[in-house]
Parts: structure tokens; C-alpha cells; sequence
């Protein structure tokens, strides 16, 4: 989601003016999560309500078989997935749903890998504004 607002502004060239705005880049980038985070939630918010109003079909429904498995793909593929917070989330997803406590092991390893990766993000995002308010190319990219 945040890549498409990040081409929206592009597009709309909104972006070109952010070197000479007076927003630092955190508080753009900030701004753009946010409002990123609420257009997820207000179209996921939308999509739960239509399926249960029009099929009856609650979220909280969904059976244990439809949450993928770990075991399944071939070794190289699962230490690959492992990299990945979903898959933490979606095991202990399926260890609630067989009955289990919540594990919250898996759940803390999601979230820290969330937290590195949005730290390197971040980082590289910062690294590039300031790359280019220096070298002065941001101002010629619609050109």
C-alpha cells in the first residue's frame, strides 16, 4: 500500500515538492503511513462487512485447513518463508485454531522482523532523500 502512495505522488508530481517543502522526511514518511494504514483499514473494515451482509461469511469462520502449513514446501523454500513475519503469524494462526495457546514466541519473532525491516526501510529511505536533495536530482525527475 505504501508503494502505491508513493507512485500516486509521483504521478501527481507531489513528490517533487517535498525537497523544498518545509516537511522534514520523517514527518512525510510518517504522514504517508498513516495515511496509508488508513486505507487499509477502512477497505479491509468494508470487505468484512459486505461478505457477512451479502454471503454471511464471518471472518472468524475460517478453518484451520485454510491456513498454510510450513511443513509443505520443499526445505530451501521454508528457511526462505522463515525470513518472513506472515509465516510466524500464520503457524501460530494454525496452533490457535487446532486448539492451542496462543504462541506467542512465533508472534514476537513477527514482530521483530517487522521492526528490523521497517528499520532498514526507513534507513534506505532516508539515505535516498538525502542522496538526492544533495546531488539535486529529485528536482529534475519529472523532466
Amino acid at each position: 500500500m505504501l508503494s502505491i502512495a508513493f507512485l500516486e505522488d509521483i504521478w501527481s508530481s507531489n513528490l517533487l515538492s517535498v525537497p523544498v517543502s518545509p516537511l522534514s522526511g520523517a514527518e512525510y514518511l510518517i504522514g504517508l503511513v498513516l495515511f496509508s494504514l488508513g486505507k487499509v483499514v477502512f477497505a479491509v473494515a468494508v470487505m468484512v462487512g459486505l461478505a457477512f451482509v451479502l454471503y454471511g461469511f464471518g471472518v472468524t469462520s475460517l478453518g484451520v485447513g485454510l491456513v498454510p502449513f510450513m511443513g509443505v514446501p520443499p526445505a530451501p523454500l521454508q528457511a526462505a518463508a522463515w525470513l518472513l513475519p506472515a509465516s510466524h503469524v500464520f503457524e501460530g494462526m494454525r496452533t490457535v485454531m487446532a486448539g492451542g495457546a496462543v504462541p506467542w514466541d512465533r508472534l514476537a519473532w513477527a514482530g521483530g522482523l517487522n521492526v528490523v525491516y521497517l528499520a532498514g526501510t526507513l534507513g534506505l529511505f532516508a539515505w535516498a532523500l538525502r542522496y538526492t536533495r544533495r546531488r539535486g536530482k529529485l528536482s529534475r525527475f519529472g523532466d
